[in-house]
């Protein structure tokens, strides 16, 4: 955000307004008014009285004046305070979306031996995100996912990247565990959640900060899910 920048150069220049109106102001207050020639002793004790109360009178102007730059000054930062949390709450939301399948890359399967029906499986697939926030609708992420199962149920994790429209990158790791749940005709299915952490971006995500959870369902042609998160950049 420039609101920072923006409010420091405003402070230092409303800083330097007041201190050179206050300079002149008291050079002016103090620089002594041109008397005429004394033409008599009473003329002269005239022309000193006035002089002193021209100088009164100006630095009563000077305080008023002062008065109201620092009245302005206050104001003013009390306008940019609220600009500053206008912007900090508007960079701070939640956000809600689905995600979808969109093409396998690559899946490697393992079997350590230990339990007849123990797989590791290392996977590459490309995603599809959805959601009503235009930073995260109708982008592409890539998924990097470790699955260690047994007869079809256990833990995942991984790392993924969305790529969004406007050419940045958003970066989380995610975490969490699935059920197989076994269907009539030998069909399955398995209902799996967990929760993941943005851990960087670049451009305008580059500080990006939050977490969220996930929800969804791994079938043997495709896998769908929701999720949402509170999201800061």
């Amino acid at each position: 955000m420039q609101c920072p920048y923006l409010v420091s150069v405003m402070a230092i220049f409303y800083i330097h307004v007041i201190q050179y109106t206050r300079k002149h102001i008291i050079a002016a207050a103090d620089s002594p008014t041109p008397s005429p020639v004394a033409i008599a002793p009473s003329i002269v004790h005239r022309t000193y009285s006035t002089s002193s109360l021209t100088n009164h009178h100006r630095r009563l102007q000077m305080r008023h004046t002062l008065r109201k730059l620092a009245a302005g000054f206050v104001a003013l930062m009390f306008i940019v305070a609220l600009m500053n949390v206008s912007a900090q709450a508007a960079d701070k939301k939640k956000v809600k979306g689905s995600g979808k399948s969109a093409r396998l890359i690559s899946q490697t399967v393992t079997y350590p031996g230990d339990h007849p029906k123990h797989e590791f499986t290392e996977l590459v697939r490309m995603d599809t995100f959805t959601s009503s926030d235009p930073d995260f609708n109708n982008t592409d992420v890539l998924f990097y996912v470790h699955l260690d199962l047994v007869e079809g149920s256990g833990p995942h994790n991984g790392y993924a990247t969305v790529s969004t429209k406007s050419g940045d990158a958003i970066h989380f790791k995610f975490a969490g565990s699935g059920k197989l749940v076994a269907k009539e005709g030998g069909a399955w299915e398995q209902p799996f959640d967990g929760k993941f952490e943005w851990t960087g971006g670049s451009g305008k995500f580059k500080n990006i900060k939050g977490s969220g959870t996930y929800k969804g369902v791994l079938r043997p042609d495709a896998v769908a899910y929701d999720w949402e998160a509170d999201v800061e950049y």
